[in-house]
């Protein structure tokens, strides 16, 4: 009702101070929506700020004036008092194909969640949004390096693992600067955990050599909850590993956390590598053995894995030591789960 009032509000600044007085959101958006359309010049900031103060009524102002793309003075005053909590509002702002002055004006935010938010607005990495002009790229690549997608909502946070993937595979560069910025954040607080949005450390393993080199040196240091980094960075390539290792720049003990669940090529191409520099097979094989989850009983994972063992003795000559190892610990550890097993059956558990 209050959207089809909108062309018949003939005076929109009566109607504003009215909804304003009747604390309704819709009639206060539908006389701005008027306002700015008939006589824009004569909305002042005095009315824009009391708007915006009020949490009521926030969330309207800024669509409503920014909606437009209209670049006036209005939308200059609402983009200068936003905030990064209001980053979330631009997921639907800008759907349209073309890029308008008040986007390029969101990019270049001081707030780096609004500048980011705008930054995944745009058609890069995936269909939806405006093209983004050559002339603003500069600017966009800043934006995106100070991209945190735990500060943007859910949608904007798949959009930029859709941009980084992107980034990965045209633009390594930015990619490895924007992890960078977040191995420094990890840094200042003290530990690495695999940065939002989940499953972004897949993209690393398609960085070229050089890139993952250095992202490589940057977090080997930094105590870690979860999976190492190291997995994606060297995985399978083994030229890689012996350069870091040539270079010092790791040890062999930082190159198993590579292994840490890789029953497959990592093991294969790694784990010679690593025997040859004095690693002990036993170490090799209890990472290689992690699993992160398992539906089942314990005694039917440990089966698999012995399963395995048995297969990567006879398939990969080079690694029959890890093979052994790995065979007498979960044949251990099957035993132990057996025996509990029976327990809490006895239990009726």
């Amino acid at each position: 009702m209050a959207d089809r009032m909108v062309p018949h509000l003939a005076d929109p600044a009566a109607w504003h101070a009215a909804a304003t007085a009747a604390r309704s959101p819709l009639m206060v958006h539908a006389a701005l929506t008027r306002w700015l359309t008939t006589s824009p010049h004569t909305l002042s900031t005095d009315v824009l700020t009391a708007a915006l103060d009020d949490p009521r009524f926030r969330i309207g102002v800024i669509s409503t004036v920014l909606g437009r793309g209209d670049d006036d003075e209005a939308a200059e005053f609402v983009i200068g008092a936003m905030r990064s909590e209001d980053a979330w509002l631009l997921d639907s702002l800008f759907i349209q194909d073309e890029p308008n002055a008040v986007l390029h004006h969101l990019l270049l935010h001081p707030v780096p969640a609004i500048a980011s938010s705008a930054a995944i607005a745009f058609a890069v990495g995936q269909p939806h949004g405006p093209a983004l002009p050559a002339a603003w790229r500069p600017d966009w690549r800043d934006a995106v390096q100070h991209l945190r997608p735990e500060d943007l909502s859910q949608h904007d946070r798949w959009r930029a693992g859709q941009l980084l993937g992107h980034l990965a595979d045209h633009d390594p560069d930015l990619l490895e600067i924007w992890y960078t910025e977040r191995l420094d954040e990890m840094a200042d607080r003290g530990f690495f955990v695999a940065p939002e949005p989940h499953g972004c450390e897949l993209h690393l393993e398609r960085l070229p050599q050089e890139h993952r080199y250095r992202l490589t040196v940057r977090c080997i240091s930094l105590p870690r909850i979860g999976h190492s980094p190291l997995i994606q960075l060297i995985g399978t390539d083994r030229d890689l590993a012996e350069r870091l290792l040539r270079d010092r720049a790791v040890t062999p003990d930082n190159l198993l956390e590579t292994l840490v669940g890789q029953r497959n090529e990592t093991l294969e191409r790694l784990g010679p590598l690593l025997l040859g520099h004095g690693v002990a097979p036993a170490h090799i094989a209890a990472n290689v053995a992690w699993v992160d989850s398992w539906w089942g009983e314990d005694s039917a994972r440990h089966q698999h894995l012995i399963d395995y063992f048995v297969s990567l003795a006879t398939r990969v000559p080079e690694l029959a030591s890890v093979a052994t190892a790995g065979l007498a610990q979960q044949e251990e550890q099957l035993r132990e789960a057996e025996r509990r097993e029976r327990a809490a059956r006895v239990r009726g558990l």
